[in-house]
């Protein structure tokens, strides 16, 4: 009520930067609600406010939030020049920590479409930017994701270095995703005991973040017996990703898992 309020106000009084802002914030409060698409079109909405307002800068922070969205939906081929244009602002303003979550988001991008080598120089990328930040958790994120990208190229034990070098209890929000990698290293093993109980403990660790808890429950589906067990796991995570706006629903639960990481909305007003 209040942000709408306000944002009705800046509209009346052709304040097109401060409604930029507010527009940045329903926005993020849609995303994390699991309301991905009305999301996607406020962001958007603020990056036309920060174009109109002549913040170059800020509308291309929007450009970056809104393609994660268009990513994590599988709709890549509308994000890619999205966030290829939001990086080259970045680049120019030369702030290390936008040029790395941009550089995140685009491997995201890549992996989503299946590019491994593309994905893994960009999240080895994003790696060392963040490192070089003393950012951790960021820095933990992208090695995680670069691992995922491994296992899925069948680079197994360029994968397994990775993930033994990080530490669960340490993993912070990447817990998850990082105890479903060790799941699939697990699986490939011949250990699907030991698999099964990581992704089950991945999906308790996602348990406030519904689209990380989808992967993984599609996961352990996966690899269950049929069974009433089996198909309630599948129907949870068919309806939390048809829910958040998946275009390619069938294709993720098939997988159980995708190229896609914990989503972190840029804050309008980061420089």
């Amino acid at each position: 009520m209040y942000l709408q309020r306000a944002l009705d106000l800046y509209d009346e009084a052709g304040d097109e930067l401060s409604r930029s802002k507010i527009l940045n914030l329903i926005g993020a409060r849609a995303y994390y609600r699991g309301e991905w698409t009305l999301a996607a079109a406020l962001y958007e909405q603020a990056e036309t406010a920060s174009e109109a307002a002549g913040d170059v800068i800020g509308a291309a922070i929007e450009a970056a939030n809104s393609s994660e969205v268009l990513v994590d939906q599988g709709r890549v081929d509308e994000a890619v020049p999205r966030m290829r244009e939001a990086l080259h602002v970045f680049e120019a303003s030369d702030n290390p920590y936008l040029i790395g979550i941009a550089t995140t988001f685009s491997a995201r991008g890549h992996l989503r479409a299946g590019r491994h080598d593309e994905a893994r120089a960009a999240f080895t990328r994003a790696a060392e930017i963040f490192a070089s930040l003393d950012d951790n958790d960021w820095a933990r994120e992208n090695r995680v994701r670069l691992a995922e990208t491994e296992i899925d190229d069948g680079e197994i034990d360029a994968a397994r270095a990775i993930i033994d070098a990080i530490d669960v209890a340490e993993a912070g929000p990447v817990r998850s995703r990082l105890l479903r990698q060790k799941a699939r290293l697990a699986d490939i093993d011949g250990d699907r005991d030991r698999a099964m109980t990581l992704s089950r403990e991945a999906a308790e660790a996602a348990a406030a973040v519904p689209f990380e808890r989808a992967l993984s429950l599609a996961l352990l589906s996966r690899w269950m017996e049929s069974g009433a067990e089996a198909d309630a796991l599948h129907d949870e995570a068919e309806a939390i990703l048809t829910d958040l706006g998946l275009i390619d629903v069938e294709s993720v639960l098939a997988a159980g898992d995708t190229g896609i990481a914990r989503s972190v909305t840029i804050a309008d007003g980061v420089r």
